[in-house]
């Protein structure tokens, strides 16, 4: 909470809130949801909810484990985005990862969870202001856990599948 800057008249605001509700109540089954909200545009708006089975962004009814909604008006430079980014304060220089995306199951009846299949984005060369190309990689694994490089897309478009430099 806090005062907003209303001319003569300081208007006590919430600006922000978080907040759970029963979303079962039956013994045995309880669920429950959270809710953040913050201030935007003069509004209190729910932003992120927690649920037993999901987390939503921009939703309050999320759909799968990860939902995120993008509720401007559509067009080509809006849409739902998630970010992977890597800064450890220096310039990132050619191989250095970007962010990368694994698909994960149980192998045994312990739970223990192996990468089947991964995406990576590697930096092309040293970044500067006018250069920060990159290159998608995609890995397969085979029958014992090793993981393979198999696809490759360079940031010039060249694609390799099978060979990680296309030519």
């Amino acid at each position: 909470r806090g005062l907003n800057d209303k001319s003569g008249d300081f208007q006590d605001v919430e600006y922000a809130s978080i907040f759970g509700e029963i979303a079962d109540a039956s013994d045995g089954t309880e669920d429950g949801r959270l809710f953040f909200s913050v201030m935007n545009a003069g509004s209190l708006t729910e932003r992120v909810v927690i649920d037993s089975n999901a987390m939503g962004i921009g939703t309050s009814t999320p759909a799968v484990e990860l939902d995120i909604l993008d509720r401007s008006t559509a067009s080509t430079v809006s849409g739902a985005r998630l970010r992977l980014g890597s800064n450890d304060g220096t310039v990132m220089v050619n191989t250095d990862r970007l962010g990368v995306i694994e698909f994960a199951g149980a192998e045994d009846t312990n739970s223990t969870m192996t990468v089947g299949a991964r995406i990576e984005a590697v930096a092309d060369s040293t970044w500067s202001a006018t250069n920060n190309a990159a290159s998608l990689d995609f890995y397969v694994t085979t029958g014992n856990a090793d993981q393979t490089q198999r696809m490759t897309i360079l940031s010039n478009g060249k694609v390799g599948i099978g060979t990680p430099t296309p030519e």
